[in-house]
């Protein structure tokens, strides 16, 4: 997934949530950081997941996204 392609379409999104589903496979959220914070305190997020920039997220998993 191209994160740059947010910024590019006026979003002002800056972190991802990344998680494992139930099959085994990476899937996140996009958004800003209170955002993402909000939708783990109204259970829309999984328990475990982590919360990263757009440059940690290329960094940690570069399979899955780039910038």
């Amino acid at each position: 997934m191209r994160l740059s392609t947010y910024k590019e379409n006026g979003y002002n999104y800056t972190h991802v949530a990344v998680f494992v589903d139930s099959l085994g496979q990476l899937e996140y959220k996009v958004g800003t950081k209170k955002t993402l914070e909000r939708k783990q305190y109204n259970g829309e997020l999984p328990l475990f997941f982590e919360i990263l920039t757009f440059s940690q997220a290329v960094a940690k998993y570069p399979e899955y996204f780039t910038l």
